[in-house]
């Protein structure tokens, strides 16, 4: 799986967790912790604390990086 997020994201990415939902987790050699999962890669945070916080705390948007053909990003970007 880290190789298919390579092949989309560009980077090193290490797996750091599976999680039930389907989805799993992976920190970039940069320090960068996306997660991926049904299709989708969404960024938890540019750092590993950032993405602690937002698991914990829950206080910004999830971002969509990327979304397989076919599939909408998800969640949607905010309007603007």
């Amino acid at each position: 799986m880290a190789a298919e997020v390579e092949d989309v994201l560009g980077g090193t990415y290490f797996p750091i967790e599976g999680w039930r939902s389907y989805s799993s987790a992976f920190v970039e050699a940069e320090g960068k912790v996306i997660a991926t999962g049904m299709g989708w890669i969404w960024e938890l945070g540019a750092t590993f604390e950032e993405a602690l916080e937002l698991a914990i705390c829950a206080n910004r948007p999830l971002v969509c990086l990327h979304s397989d053909p076919g599939l909408e990003p998800w969640p949607p970007a905010p309007s603007r």
